[in-house]
């Protein structure tokens, strides 16, 4: 019985692995289609400057800032919108697809990786995992730059696979292509999200240090170089400013608002410990942390035992993955702040590759397989809820609040629809501050649709649109006094998402 499952799945690897694959689609862009996706003002800002890029032919030195005072990304993150932008038009849609697209990638290479390291079982298991992760689920469905972490870390996985499988690789001319390469996709991983990007690469210094280079010190250079190149625009852009980023982040630890490393190291280590817990949890989907610890700790052990029956590039990769767990978890003790969900956004990849093996050891197992078969059944349910699916499709889609894309489309429908092709000026309140998501839809759907933008001149016809400030509601009735005098309101809509639209007349 249990041979036969083995070569069930042997046999049916192609059907069961587009059978994933769709599950893994469906997942990502079924928000994207009901236009149901979060339009944040960071989203704004990048596409405002993606626009720029692409009608007015500018090449930004820099991208989107950081949470660092004074630091910028680079614009890496930019120039990979730049296709996706172009062949949609602008249509954030569109551009959300490409995001999905990165997630069907980490499914299609973890499926690769897998088969590499161990045939089609442990690839279909790793492929599945995730497929059906919600956390990585979550990262494909928001334009948003930490997002492409995960697509970055899984050919990190199979570079140093093919770099330890490969006999070419153990040339020198091979190594420095595979060196120079995890280096542009460490660089990439910075630039995708700065402190995880940073702690990511230590890792890799670390395992290449220790299991791959080993002695070969300079070595190191090569990887360093594709690092580089990453950062050369950055550093292009701070010859030709006087360093002025350098400056702003010196200055800014001058004046006592740097990180406040050693501030409270044991407290610190306990909230970064809890932090990966709960991502471990996340990651597995089992809405229960208990449940999950469980299964984390038991991965862990079942790892450990079976270690010495795992292939030479397995061990490798598992150790990699480990060294990269615990460098985290140290470097963010001694990290004086909040730990942010996007400081550990590709560490989702390295838990579920650790859970698969740990699967795939019981799957090999013949005594242990229908324990190893009823655990990962146990846990993709868990994540893939077929009472939620039918629930989403049997019940109205919720409205959700101001920050998802279709309500803030239906304000600058409402607001046309008022206008009635009458020139008009608006103003928002929102509680970012920065209304850049108005902006760009009224740059991009006000005009694709109908065919004209708000006027920068003084306009009899005014429409005033209110985002709701939950906890900070004398922030709004504030705003609103500064404004009383600015036109008479001749009409007051609310929206089901909390969005007011008042139009006023000057």
């Amino acid at each position: 019985m249990i041979k036969r499952l083995q070569n069930f799945v042997e046999k049916y690897s192609l059907f069961l692995l587009i059978l994933i694959l769709l599950i893994g689609i469906y997942s990502r862009v079924r928000l994207v289609l009901d236009k149901t996706f979060p339009f944040t003002y960071d989203i704004g800002r990048d596409l405002l400057a993606v626009g720029g890029m692409v009608h007015h032919f500018t090449i930004p030195l820099i991208g989107p800032t950081t949470g660092l005072s004074g630091l910028f990304y680079g614009p890496w993150w930019y120039y990979s919108l730049v296709p996706a932008f172009i062949v949609g038009g602008g249509n954030p849609q569109i551009i959300n697809l490409f995001m999905a697209l990165t997630g069907i990638v980490v499914i299609i290479i973890g499926y690769f990786v897998g088969v590499k390291i161990n045939g089609k079982g442990f690839g279909l298991i790793l492929a599945s995992l995730l497929s059906f992760s919600p956390s990585l689920i979550a990262a494909s469905t928001q334009i948003w730059n930490p997002n492409v972490a995960p697509m970055y870390l899984i050919f990190i996985f199979l570079v140093l696979l093919t770099m330890i499988n490969s006999e070419k690789a153990q040339r020198s001319t091979f190594r420095i292509r595979y060196l120079v390469l995890l280096g542009l996709l460490a660089g990439l991983n910075i630039d995708s999200e700065v402190v995880y990007g940073l702690i990511l690469s230590f890792a890799l210094s670390i395992f290449l240090g220790i299991f791959v280079l080993k002695k070969k010190i300079i070595n190191y250079l090569y990887f360093l170089f594709g690092i580089i190149i990453i950062l050369s625009p950055r550093i292009f852009f701070e010859f030709r400013h006087d360093f002025i980023m350098t400056r702003s982040i010196i200055n800014s630890n001058l004046h006592g608002n740097s990180l406040g490393i050693f501030s409270n190291i044991p407290a610190q280590f306990v909230k970064s410990l809890m932090a990966i817990i709960q991502l471990w949890e996340l990651t597995i989907g089992m809405h229960s942390l208990v449940i999950a610890v469980i299964l984390g700790l038991g991965s862990i052990g079942i790892v450990v035992f079976y270690f010495k029956s795992l292939s030479c590039a397995h061990k490798l990769l598992i150790k990699y993955s480990l060294i990269a767990v615990a460098t985290y978890l140290i470097v963010l003790a001694f990290f004086g702040g909040d730990i942010w969900g996007h400081y550990l956004v590709g560490v989702p990849v390295i838990y579920i590759f650790i859970f698969a093996t740990a699967c795939w050891l019981l799957w090999k197992n013949s005594r242990l397989l229908p324990f190893g078969v009823l655990i990962l059944v146990f846990v993709l349910i868990s994540q893939f809820d077929p009472y939620a699916v039918y629930s989403y499709y049997a019940k109205p889609i919720p409205y959700g609040d101001a920050s998802l894309y279709r309500n803030q489309e239906e304000i600058v429908d409402y607001v046309y629809h008022e206008a009635k092709g009458r020139k008009f000026n608006e103003i928002v309140y929102t509680p970012p501050v920065h209304d850049y998501t108005y902006q760009y839809l009224f740059l991009w759907h006000g005009e694709k649709k109908y065919h004209y933008q708000p006027t920068l001149s003084h306009e009899p016809l005014f429409f005033v649109i209110l985002e709701p400030d939950p906890g900070y509601e004398g922030r709004l009735r504030d705003w609103l006094e500064s404004r009383k005098d600015d036109g008479k309101v001749i009409k007051e809509t609310h929206f089901t998402s909390g969005i007011i639209v008042q139009t006023r007349l000057h």
